[in-house]
């Protein structure tokens, strides 16, 4: 393979990977830690757990979950349209997949979470222990899950398709409206499970700490690791640092003119974008060719165009609701 196609290929590839990776433990966490307590942390694993304690002998987890998945892709395609949509399509496709398998696979005629957890049984003087364990266990690896796959430019859809709707049609942001969708899955869920002896006030309260640790992990897996930076480099080795830049870390640069205040002497300053993940790399390659280089490195909230995120426009109705009238 020609290597421009492999540049090319590499980045779909990544992404694909890192979608299937956060599917797969986004199953393992729903299915091996927090299903087998009843554990209720929002979203539409929430809505299975609940729908489940409805049918008493009847393990219809996965496909409560499978239905809402798919049902919930759909209605993307035709809201919020194909280019969406494929966002969501691999996690749509390997979530439940991957949740069905470790939700009913044997061994040796018991269950993968028995395996790992042990068996569940309320009598347990450990009992308590154990359910917090796996709530903070499963909301760990369900935010690893969603972080690893929003890193790969993808979505684990489900409810994050109903917030992205709200998002169009609103002006609700997308965070806010996923925990108020995840705070009402656990009210309404402790509601129907609560007369069926499913749950009680520690269930509950698990399963809040489980949906925190989730947020917590998110925020630590993909905002820090996806984290954009801007460096001014002032340094006598511009041209070894230029080359750096454009060669070694694949970035663009721009150069002030500049004059310095003290010693009044014409001066460069070099401006690179570039990512977190890519600073280790910088910082040592500067430290080798010029440590007296003066440099400075700001974090940024956003940074848009030619080799970082494409430029976003919300959608909206083509009228303004205030022209509805």
């Amino acid at each position: 393979m020609p290597i421009d196609r492999k540049k090319k290929a590499w980045p779909v590839i990544k992404s694909l990977l890192f979608m299937a990776v956060g599917s797969f433990l986004l199953a393992v966490a729903d299915a091996l830690f927090l299903s087998p307590y009843n554990i209720n942390p929002g979203g539409i694993f929430g809505i299975a757990v609940a729908v489940n304690s409805l049918f008493p002998g009847f393990d219809c987890q996965d496909i409560v979950t499978t239905i809402l998945q798919v049902a919930l892709f759909l209605v993307g395609c035709f809201v919020l349209g194909m280019k969406f949509s494929l966002r969501t399509l691999i996690a749509s496709v390997l979530y439940p997949l991957f949740f069905a398998l470790l939700y009913r696979i044997r061994v040796n005629g018991s269950t993968l979470s028995q395996l790992i957890i042990g068996t569940v049984d309320s009598s347990d003087p450990a009992y308590m222990t154990k359910m917090v364990l796996a709530g903070i266990s499963g909301g760990a690896l369900v935010g690893t899950g969603v972080g690893i796959s929003f890193l790969g430019k993808g979505s684990t859809g489900g409810s994050d398709i109903l917030c992205e709707i709200i998002a169009k049609y609103t002006d609700i942001k997308q965070d806010v409206s996923s925990f108020v969708f995840d705070v009402l899955v656990v009210i309404i869920g402790a509601c129907i499970m609560w007369p069926m002896g499913n749950t009680d006030i520690w269930k509950i309260i698990v399963g809040i700490a489980s949906a925190l640790v989730c947020a917590a992990m998110i925020q630590l897996v993909f905002v820090s690791w996806n984290t954009n930076l801007v460096a001014d480099i002032i340094s006598s080795e511009d041209e070894k640092i230029l080359e750096f830049i454009h060669n070694n870390m694949d970035r663009g640069s721009t150069i002030y003119q500049v004059t310095g205040g003290y010693s009044g002497e014409d001066k460069k300053i070099i401006r690179v974008a570039f990512s977190k993940r890519q600073l280790t790399a910088f910082k040592e390659f500067i430290a080798e060719v010029d440590p007296n280089a003066f440099v400075t490195i700001i974090p940024c909230s956003s940074i848009n165009g030619e080799g970082f995120s494409a430029h976003q426009k919300r959608r909206r109705d083509s009228k303004k609701r205030g022209d509805e009238q």
